[in-house]
């Protein structure tokens, strides 16, 4: 039995050296793994912080179309009724030539009718062209800060 035990303690620093050894290779692979979690994790930080912001401007423009949808519909309104004041007008020279002459009647019957659907018609034309002015701006805004960038066709965008 003491010959095992001389043997062990003639060997004791070699298995002491290849346990040191091996912890050693257990601590440098741990360490690794840990860096490399680490990496990964601000990684997935960064992506997590630039969703964040494509967010909150994609809010921002919607915010930004839905004024500009509001504040054409404010200046299509100011827009009719400047008509409608210059339609009223005409109106009375009408009635005031028809008052006149009972031969201008017919004719003023019909200017009338024509200015009525002359008034609505450019006040559908008006509207409908700020409207889509408005939405292509929109599009076109969210186009080339959004999509561009990510199809490589900045090119395409109008820059100021």
């Amino acid at each position: 039995m003491l010959t095992k035990l001389g043997f062990l303690y003639k060997r004791l620093p070699t298995i002491l050296l290849i346990l040191l050894i091996f912890a050693g290779y257990i601590m440098i692979g741990l360490y690794q793994e840990k860096s490399t979690y680490k990496t990964e994790l601000n990684k997935m930080r960064a992506e997590f912080v630039k969703y964040q912001t494509d967010t909150n401007f994609i809010k921002q423009l919607e915010i930004h179309l839905q004024k500009v949808i509001k504040d054409g519909q404010t200046h299509s309104d100011k827009l009719r009724n400047d008509i409608d004041n210059n339609f009223i007008q005409l109106r009375v020279k009408v009635e005031s030539i028809e008052q006149d002459s009972t031969t201008s009647s017919h004719i003023a019957d019909r200017a009338l009718q024509l200015a009525t659907f002359t008034r609505q018609d450019y006040y559908n034309l008006i509207n409908g062209i700020g409207y889509n002015q408005v939405m292509i701006n929109g599009w076109q805004q969210y186009y080339c800060s959004e999509i561009a960038p990510k199809n490589q066709t900045e090119f395409m965008c109008i820059k100021d």
